[in-house]
């Protein structure tokens, strides 16, 4: 089943898959975190903005890079298209119109995002049970 979508630059030509995490609440925390990632070093995304978001997505939620004939032809899925600028900002939505997901934590998915591209999932979601157990622990 997935909960996929699709995320697209602004001008539609170059895009993403992702079969796991479509939601807003996943694909927010995803742009700031490539935002950061962009802003710290441009040369390594060959100063083109949305390249940061397709390596962040690849890396953290295995999302599959489209090429245009695809992009054209692509079931987007449950959560549809998102068509971002070069100011990682969401400013259109296509093929979607269902409720919004809300089940994530955007500061916590936001970190999850940023160690899982830093560390990878493995680490990062030993790191994240730690962060949980303490949690759990202070408040009883």
């Amino acid at each position: 089943m997935g909960n996929r979508c699709v995320i697209l630059n602004k001008d539609k030509t170059k895009g993403i898959y992702q079969h796991w995490n479509g939601g807003r609440d996943s694909i927010e925390p995803l742009l700031k975190v490539a935002k950061e990632e962009y802003e710290l070093n441009k040369d390594s995304f060959d100063f083109e903005p949305f390249n940061a978001v397709l390596e962040v997505s690849e890396k953290v939620f295995e999302g599959d890079v489209l090429d245009l004939n695809s992009i054209k032809s692509f079931d987007v899925g449950d959560n549809g298209v998102y068509i971002v600028d070069n100011k990682f900002k969401i400013v259109g939505r296509e093929d979607f119109s269902g409720e919004e997901q809300d089940s994530h934590n955007p500061k916590r998915m936001e970190l999850y995002i940023s160690l899982s591209y830093h560390l990878g999932s493995v680490k990062t979601e030993s790191i994240m049970e730690k962060i949980d157990k303490y949690k759990r622990t202070e408040n009883e």
